[in-house]
């Protein structure tokens, strides 16, 4: 039976609405090198090392009658150029068309029936440059040990050997027969996770009555008790962080030196990434 998603995949996925698309976001400017770069070599490398990340190319099954959690499948219509799109800025384009360009990518939430991820070659940036600017649901990379493709890129050598690209097959998706023989075998060996699949159901209405509230521009009292059951209590007051928020979404970007990243990580006994979210929270 194929991997089932955990309860923090299931909760990211509830809280995934068109007003609070659940996308990781990223955006990375390259010079073209000596010899260039293009869409077909971009295709070419992610073909190569697509292999990485195996979540990259399976899309979520749910189970007939919600008996059990989704699970991940391989998706037999795997077509890489749909997930790979190229765009162009008008040249040359500068940092502020590029950000534009990134918000309006970011604010359009991900296709639930394909792979939960996109990535957009941008060419006709300012001195030849080209950009990748790339969105993942946090159902892929919301972990300690998860992997994003775009760490599968990136050499930290530019002469370091690029493996040949797999033969990879999709494994057949399994029956809705064979998807409620496996949830009536798991309940039946472990009485547990009944009650676990009942506990994740709800988390699925929760989320569509949250998403159902936001279509129809509610935001009443039913409204944020969905949203708390998932979110978690929210700090009560007025701030510009609390309230209903729009469908758009803006990029904005600071510059900090790497050195003093590490610096204050040393001090505190944290990560990289805990200090830059600590950054941005308190901005």
């Amino acid at each position: 039976m194929p991997d089932r998603l955990t309860a923090l995949e299931q909760t990211t996925l509830a809280l995934d609405t068109a007003r609070t698309p659940a996308t990781v976001g990223t955006v990375d400017i390259f010079a073209p090198g000596p010899d260039g770069f293009d869409y077909e070599r971009l295709i070419g490398l992610i073909r190569d090392r697509i292999r990485y990340v195996p979540r990259y190319r399976q899309r979520i099954l749910g189970v007939p009658g919600r008996l059990a959690d989704p699970v991940w499948v391989d998706d037999n219509d795997f077509d890489l150029t749909f997930h790979v799109r190229r765009s162009a800025l008008p040249r040359p384009g500068n940092r502020q068309q590029l950000r534009e360009f990134a918000g309006r990518v970011l604010s359009r939430r991900i296709d639930r029936t394909r792979p939960l991820w996109e990535l957009y070659f941008v060419e006709g940036l300012e001195d030849d440059g080209f950009a990748l600017v790339g969105k993942t649901h946090q159902a892929l990379v919301n972990g300690l040990d998860t992997v994003d493709l775009i760490q599968v890129l990136l050499d930290n050598s530019p002469d370091e050997p690029v493996d040949p690209q797999d033969n990879w097959h999709p494994l057949p998706e399994p029956s809705a027969i064979e998807l409620v023989a496996g949830a009536v075998t798991e309940g039946l060996r472990d009485p547990t996770r009944t009650l676990a699949n009942f506990q994740h159901a709800l988390t699925d209405a929760v989320g569509v009555a949250v998403a159902v509230s936001e279509a129809v521009g509610f935001s009443g009292a039913l409204s944020d008790l969905a949203a708390d059951a998932l979110r978690g209590t929210r700090i009560p007051g007025r701030t510009p962080l609390a309230g209903m928020v729009s469908e758009q979404r803006r990029v904005a970007v600071i510059s900090a030196d790497l050195d003093d990243l590490r610096a204050v990580r040393t001090e505190h006994d944290h990560t990289i990434n805990d200090v830059v979210l600590a950054m941005i929270t308190g901005g």
